[in-house]
């Protein structure tokens, strides 16, 4: 394996198609968890073979840093196994599965700066064999680099750029899985196979000074700190203890059964923490603890004894633990310094993780859920995620017909043998495929499904999607679709018709570009190849019917195209043999050859969590809950040495978000004619699919100068697709301000140019488009104008219905005291930010039709672009017809078209107000709102970035609002709306992350409420209520100062 600076190589190969690709985002890896390292004494950094590099912070949920890596277009590339923390710099490294990039094998290593967040760059390694970096290590000053490959190991210099160690010679050219660096950063452990070498770095060279051989592999090292002495774990349980200067060793540890894989030693040397890969017992998959004074062991309950952590760290105080959970996709940590919490906090929670699925018999309905059958699942029906108690096991099968075993190969069916490649591992599932014409059979093994015929047994298609391996498949029961779930949680619908595996003429030989010639790696015996060309040779064109093809710089695919061609005609190839002198021309005539398997994509995927759900098409048409948009996002990659270009779901919102598409597509049975009945139904134009390859976001450089109280902002835009780039607007603390006064255009770009005078005080820019696809300029840019910064306005206007005058509604328990609490706690709270207004309030039977209006209305005459205003409305929800209606006091049954307030013109009520505006909506049905079909274009108008509009409501369309009194278990007494206590909560803190100065803003005071409201619902009233938001402009508004006033 070599190395070098990618910057300095002349070559930029493609590492895959200029396609997107959708990458899970479900708050943190969704794959499994392959490394994590402290980056301080509290946050830190996990890989996974998702290819994904998450920073956390322990305070928040979610990770507060994301960066992905290419992944390739093998089956494995581009998934991270090794991970190094440079702290002083504040650099990690990370590396993994390479890529073939033209016939040569490469293994990039990322560098990124965590403190600065960006990307550094990458260092590049390539090899003759598989490349795959193994292990990563940084010297303590982070000078050095010691990075360890399948064949060799590299130490590279960090400050001057330069290699200097290339290749570690000794350990029989073993994978180096364990490298790490003493205190002092003087020696360099490495261990590979059975070997651990002890080496010194002396004027840039590598010095080898110790060499040991032990009875076990190797799996982890650890130094002891401040000392000489280093810790072997090996991969039959066995620790040894070695003192590198005196070559003499302790008394050994002894794990039965165990596989150690990580190792580390508190600062004071007498405790040792590892983990490993059991394989016997449940304990041997637990982490364990070791006093190194009495070597007494005892392990670390985690939450799933099958979640395989193998990989933990230390953080430098010596005072957190974290652990890798790796099949369970989370990471764990737990405090080690003395205190009696010891409880593991989890991070990346994806335990709504299934592993069922199954039809119901009425087509088409889909469930999955849990192994245990009878548990909650999610199903897909007419493109809504309902509940359902269907559950299936196709473990063990031999049902119709199929029989097999775990862990093989082969499969039987009605005598006819069915066999998956090697390369695919083993069968995990199956299924019989029945319709009116034919029977089927499906076979599930790693991250694909053979379709097999079932009257001859021959091999007729592969159902690829994602990069997970399947756990479970069933068909539809009229034999119409295969479903199947895989790790990652998704499932996926592929039709049961479409192309067959077919044969054509070819020569018999397997090629590959090796250094950019393409070479002959194979020739199957028989064939019209054998004893005419050599495994080696090179070849320069083929020539057909008069038609030649030169393979200098053509792709693989289109290379191989040219050497086939029809059963029986003739190709004529020019070939060189390496060592021979000139050109030689072959000619072969092709023979009949079995056809490569078609792959198909899905039709259709879902995927879910925690309530929340999206299902998507391969084109990008999507449908989701409220906030379903977040857990996917597409990545484009188009070169290995830089990282892809990632976008969220929500940026192709205006056209893709086409639930109309997804609730037909099973129906209509393909994406083209679900498109065409969706149009016509709603009376669209147009019949063309659009795809995501042709509606990439523009690119949005912003900057932004400031000339003492005016400010110059330019945003240049580039187009990265044929699709249009829309409006373009900047955003001034989270509104959109006047019109451009200047655009040109500026060769492949376009500019536009603000000219403003803003108000004293700091301000947020940034610059947003809103074409087929939206884009945003980065971080805002703060500019600090200088001055006292005026205070906004605060209009607080509460709708408070607890009762109607006509019986016909059932009445609300809304004490009028918990709106008059409400009130005072937003005056007494939001006066360090604001300028607070006296606050507008009806309550019960103030609350009549005109009231409501007036109240708004009033709001609307007195606001002014920098002011901010809430609204806070409790109350019923009724449908009438095709339309939902809020609810006053003189309301009359059936008579709501007039005596009610539809959500329409609620909405466009409030959107008349100016400046920034906070809408409250605690109320049964609040979800149709933001969802609702009849508002679908005014929700879009009223919350499209820059509209300074956010809506925060209590629950989802389908859902109830709970208010009541109720006594909770833990001795909490809720005296009204569940929803609105909780927000009153977080007003008055409690959703505030850091207790000492940090606001409450709307994004924690909606994850608290949320977290609360969810928790409560379903564990105390027993029917789940999900508040959620729609609008993201006012996310980061702070409503409650700190506790320092900021």
């Amino acid at each position: 394996m070599s190395i070098a600076i990618l910057c300095l190589l002349t070559f930029a190969e493609p590492v895959t198609a200029d396609k997107p690709r959708v990458v899970l985002n479900p708050g943190g890896h969704s794959a499994m968890v392959t490394g994590v390292e402290f980056l301080n004494s509290s946050q830190f950094a996990t890989i996974g073979q998702d290819g994904a590099v998450h920073i956390w912070d322990p305070r928040y949920e979610w990770p507060i840093n994301t960066y992905r890596m290419p992944r390739g277009q093998g089956r494995s590339d581009g998934r991270l196994f090794a991970l190094a923390v440079d702290r002083k710099n504040g650099r990690l490294a990370v590396g993994g599965t390479g890529y073939v990039v033209n016939g040569r094998n490469v293994a990039p290593i990322y560098l990124i700066d965590w403190v600065r967040g960006r990307f550094e760059g990458t260092l590049n390694t390539e090899s003759d064999a598989d490349p795959y970096v193994v292990s990563l290590a940084f010297s303590p000053d982070g000078r050095y680099l010691a990075a360890g490959g399948q064949d060799k190991t590299v130490i590279y210099n960090m400050a001057t750029n330069k290699v200097i160690e290339n290749g570690i010679i000794g350990h029989r050219g073993l994978a180096m899985e364990a490298l790490t660096f003493s205190a002092g950063g003087t020696r360099l452990a490495c261990g590979a196979g059975s070997v651990v070498s002890i080496r010194t770095i002396e004027k840039e060279s590598l010095k080898l000074i110790k060499r040991y051989e032990f009875k076990e592999t190797i799996g982890a090292l650890a130094w002891l700190p401040g000392t000489l002495r280093l810790a072997v774990g090996g991969k039959k349980g066995t620790i040894e203890r070695w003192d590198t200067s005196m070559n003499t060793f302790d008394k050994p540890i002894k794990l039965p059964n165990s596989s150690i894989s990580s190792m580390v030693i508190s600062q004071d040397s007498k405790t040792l923490w590892g983990c490993g890969r059991g394989s016997k017992t449940s304990v041997d998959k637990l982490p364990f603890v070791t006093s190194l004074i009495d070597l007494k062991t005892w392990y670390i309950e985690v939450e799933k004894q099958n979640s395989d952590p193998h990989y933990l760290n230390l953080s430098p105080d010596g005072t957190t633990l974290a652990i890798t959970c790796g099949s369970d996709f989370r990471v764990a940590i737990q405090s080690v310094n003395g205190t009696k919490d010891t409880r593991l906090r989890y991070f990346g929670d994806n335990s709504d993780r299934q592993s069922n699925i199954a039809w119901n018999t009425k087509e088409p309905l889909l469930g999955w859920g849990r192994v245990r059958a009878g548990e909650q699942a999610y199903a897909y029906a007419d493109a809504e995620l309902s509940f359902t108690n269907e559950t299936g096991d196709n473990y063990e099968v031999n049902d119709k017909g199929l029989t097999f075993g775990p862990g093989q190969l082969e499969a039987k069916f009605n005598g006819q043998s069915l066999r998956v490649p090697s390369y695919l591992d083993k069968i995990r599932a199956g299924c019989v495929i029945r319709d009116d014409k034919s029977t089927s059979v499906a076979l599930t093994a790693s991250d694909c499904i053979r379709l097999f015929d079932g009257s001859m047994g021959n091999p007729v298609r592969d159902l690829e999607g994602g990069d997970s391996a399947f756990l479970n498949v069933a068909s539809s029961p009229r034999g119409k679709y295969v479903a199947a779930i895989a790790e990652d949680g998704v499932v996926r619908i592929w039709p049961i018709d479409g192309p067959n595996a077919e044969t054509y003429g070819g020569i018999g030989i397997i090629t590959q570009y090796v250094d950019r010639k393409l070479t002959i790696t194979s020739i199957v015996d028989g064939s019209p190849s054998e004893g005419k060309l050599l495994r080696g040779d090179v070849l320069v064109s083929a020539t057909t019917n008069k038609k030649r093809t030169d393979f200098q710089g053509l792709n693989l695919s289109e290379a191989v195209k040219a050497i086939r061609g029809d059963i029986d005609s003739i190709v004529t190839l020019k070939v060189a043999r390496p060592g021979e002198k000139g050109i030689r021309e072959v000619t072969l005539k092709r023979q009949k050859v079995p056809g490569a398997i078609p792959v198909a994509r899905p039709l259709l995927s879902i995927y879910a969590k925690r309530g929340e759900w999206i299902a998507w098409t391969e084109e990008g048409y999507y449908a989701c809950s409220s906030e379903g948009e977040r857990m996917i996002e597409w990545q484009v990659e188009k070169r290995f040495d830089e990282l892809p270009v990632v976008y969220r779901a929500d940026q192709f919102r205006s056209a893709f978000y086409r639930p109309d598409i997804i609730r037909l597509l099973l129906k209509e049975g393909s994406v083209t004619a679900a498109l065409k009945a969706a149009n016509k139904k709603s009376g669209q134009l147009g019949s063309d699919v659009m795809d995501l390859s042709s509606s990439q976001p523009p690119e949005i450089n912003l900057q932004i100068e400031s000339q003492g109280k005016r400010v110059i902002a330019t945003a240049t835009v580039t187009s990265r697709s044929s699709s249009p780039t829309g409006e373009v607007r900047l955003l001034q603390d989270g509104l959109a301000i006047s019109e451009p006064a200047k655009k040109e255009a500026d060769g492949g770009s376009t500019k536009y140019v603000w000219e403003l005078n803003p108000t004293n005080g700091t301000h947020r820019y940034m610059a947003i488009t809103t074409g087929v696809s939206s884009a945003k300029s980065g971080k805002p840019i703060v500019i600090d104008i200088g001055g006292k910064a005026p205070k906004p306005k605060l209009h607080i206007g509460i709708i408070w219905i607890g009762d109607t005058a006509n019986k016909g509604f059932n009445p609300i328990h809304a004490p009028k005291e918990m709106a008059d609490k409400l009130s005072e706690k937003l005056k007494d709270r939001c006066t360090s930010f604001y300028e607070v207004q006296k606050p507008r309030i009806v309550t019960n039977e103030e609350t009549t039709r005109e009231n409501i209006i007036s109240l708004i209305d009033k709001i609307r005459k007195d606001s002014m672009p920098d002011d901010v205003t809430y609204i806070h409305f409790v109350g019923h929800t009724e449908a009438e017809g095709d339309s939902a209606y809020l609810v006053p006091y003189d309301a009359v049954p059936r008579k709501l078209v007039t005596t009610g307030i539809s959500h329409v013109e609620f909405l466009r009520l409030v959107g008349q107000i100016k400046g920034k505006r906070v809408l409250i909506m605690d109320t049964c049905h609040a979800g149709r709102i933001p969802s609702g079909i009849t508002l679908e274009e005014l929700t879009k108008r009223l919350h499209q970035p820059g509209s300074g509009l956010i809506t925060l409501y209590s629950c989802r369309a389908d859902e109830r609002s709970w208010a009541d009194q109720k006594k909770l278990r833990g001795g909490t007494t809720i005296d009204g709306p569940l929803f609105t206590y909780y927000l009153l909560k977080g007003i008055d803190g409690e959703a505030r992350i850091d207790p000492v100065e940090k606001a409450v803003t709307i994004n924690e005071l909606i994850a608290y409420a949320r977290e609360k409201v969810r928790f409560v619902s379903e564990f105390e009233y027993l029917q789940k209520q999900t508040p959620g938001y729609e609008g993201k402009d006012l996310l980061d508004l702070k409503l409650i100062p700190g506790k320092s006033g900021k």
